[in-house]
């Protein structure tokens, strides 16, 4: 588990994590590299999400063997690639702020098993039951700031917003290093519009990849299988449309 924040009751085994996709922009912002790498996660994020709803939807109406589904399911993991990217990253306290403290955003043992998006959000669980919880939360998220802030919990759950995010510095570490990380935290070497367009890229490459995977488990698919696997390389195509106009307007 993360090193808990001072005064802060004891977690619950699973925690909540809840990123403003402005904090991830500006993370993406530190370097190409960096940039290539947020891109890609939340584009296979993106990705599989679409894919398990038209697929687990296809199983449930029986239009879509089991086996097949986990064909899918398996071709379109999504879970490495993100717990790699948040295991290198750490985060500087925001609800209740706390600019002395750097922390994990994930623990050595902790991984990412849900995901979702909501109020201009990236939301995430590390075990089923923070993701029963993540997915059943209707509070508006800044009643839950405000709760975070005057530490009266929800307990298992850490908001990001703003310039938050870094690499984690092997030199430095995490805990209570919060203001050497503050050059890091605006250490910024490309510009809104690089970032766009790095991400603009990467959500092309994402696009073809998927068909080209979908396209190797083509001829084993029936037709109704096909048909629900043309919906949903079409509803890939308009998440992305989407998505990118929406990472515009950040």
């Amino acid at each position: 588990m993360p090193p808990k924040i001072p005064g802060q009751p004891p977690m619950p085994g699973g925690r909540r994590i809840y990123i403003h996709t402005h904090s991830l922009k500006c993370l993406a912002r530190r370097s190409e590299e960096i940039a290539n790498t947020v891109s890609a996660a939340l584009a296979t994020i993106r990705i599989a999400k679409v894919i398990h709803h038209h697929v687990e939807m296809g199983v449930d109406i029986g239009l879509v063997r089991p086996r097949i589904g986990e064909e899918f399911a398996v071709a379109f993991e999504w879970k490495t690639e993100l717990a790699h990217l948040f295991h290198a990253v750490g985060y500087r306290p925001c609800f209740p702020s706390d600019r002395s403290l750097f922390l994990p955003l994930l623990g050595p043992n902790e991984t990412v098993v849900a995901t979702c998006s909501e109020q201009g959000y990236y939301t995430f669980a590390t075990d089923t039951e923070a993701s029963t919880r993540m997915f059943e939360d209707h509070e508006p998220f800044p009643t839950l700031q405000r709760s975070l802030s005057a530490e009266e919990g929800p307990d298992d759950l850490t908001m990001i917003r703003g310039v938050s995010l870094a690499l984690i510095n092997p030199e430095i570490g995490t805990g209570q290093v919060g203001y050497r990380y503050a050059p890091d935290l605006k250490a910024y070497t490309l510009s809104d519009q690089e970032v766009d367009h790095i991400n603009s890229r990467i959500c092309a490459r994402s696009i073809e990849e998927t068909q080209a995977k979908v396209a190797r488990l083509s001829p084993h698919l029936t037709d109704d299988e096909a048909q629900i696997c043309r919906d949903m390389l079409s509803s890939v195509e308009r998440t992305f449309a989407v998505a990118e106009k929406l990472s515009m307007q950040v």
